[in-house]
């Protein structure tokens, strides 16, 4: 229940709009290399992988068609992600 409500709070990229100051807390590379805004979409990401993972269960088609869902979102986020 947990990993669906992280994902259904996610709604595209940090600041990621023509009306979006540019904050640099948020967009600049942080010590490790990312910003925050690579970091939230990583965070993301990891959550559609581990829900489509557990709605992976052989026989039950509700539950497959939501792993299909979770995947083809992934795919729309990086579509050269080979893993999606």
């Amino acid at each position: 229940a947990l990993l669906e409500q992280a994902f259904s709070i996610y709604e595209g990229d940090l600041f990621d709009s023509a009306a979006a100051p540019p904050f640099g807390w948020a967009l600049d590379p942080r010590d490790d290399g990312t910003s925050l805004r690579q970091e939230y979409r990583k965070q993301f990401v990891d959550v559609c992988r581990k829900l489509a993972k557990l709605h992976t269960v052989p026989g039950d088609a509700t539950h497959l068609q939501r792993a299909v869902e979770l995947h083809r979102r992934l795919t729309r986020e990086d579509p050269l992600d080979e893993r999606a």
